[in-house]
């Protein structure tokens, strides 16, 4: 099967809480849906908000995207539909794992063991760290609202923004 094209589009959030100002946000979508949403903490280092063409769904798609993103950042519970995601080629028990992950309520943690037996594989806790790690749709699947037993564990994007991410959910 012929892979879904892709749009990419990258955006700030001036009016995001001090925290969240000054990071550049990238998003894919393909025609199935929303396929990547991962920041870059320094875009100054990369590159800067510059869009190619996108169509007027993608377009369209990108402003509600970056409603719900700025709506997450400043404390509010906007979602996306887990059927507007795009997780082709993503194995079954990740899917799960993610699925588990959005039913952690808003403002609360699980551990990876709760988070394993969520999925319904009780002793795949290490895995589903993994499955966090390729977490590849940032607060939307809430990766960072998973934590070890004995502390706040990791986060891909460094522990600090998973800080920064448990605190919004504070406000």
């Amino acid at each position: 099967m012929k892979p879904a094209p892709v749009a990419r589009a990258s955006f700030e959030l001036p009016t995001a809480p001090t925290a969240f100002r000054n990071v550049l946000w990238e998003a894919e979508f393909s025609t199935r849906g929303l396929k990547r949403l991962t920041f870059n903490a320094n875009p100054s280092d990369t590159y800067s908000a510059n869009n190619g063409a996108l169509s007027a769904q993608d377009e369209k798609r990108l402003k509600t995207l970056k409603k719900n993103v700025l709506d997450r950042l400043k404390g509010g519970k906007s979602e996306i539909d887990w059927d507007d995601f795009d997780l082709e080629k993503t194995g079954d028990f990740h899917r799960r794992v993610w699925r588990a992950m959005r039913d952690i309520p808003f403002g609360e943690t699980a551990t990876y063991a709760e988070l394993a037996a969520a999925a319904d594989s009780p002793l795949a806790f290490r895995a589903c760290g993994q499955a966090c790690g390729a977490n590849r749709i940032i607060i939307f699947i809430p990766c960072h609202r998973v934590v070890s037993s004995t502390g706040l564990g990791g986060f891909g994007c460094g522990i600090e923004w998973k800080k920064k991410f448990l605190a919004m959910e504070q406000t």
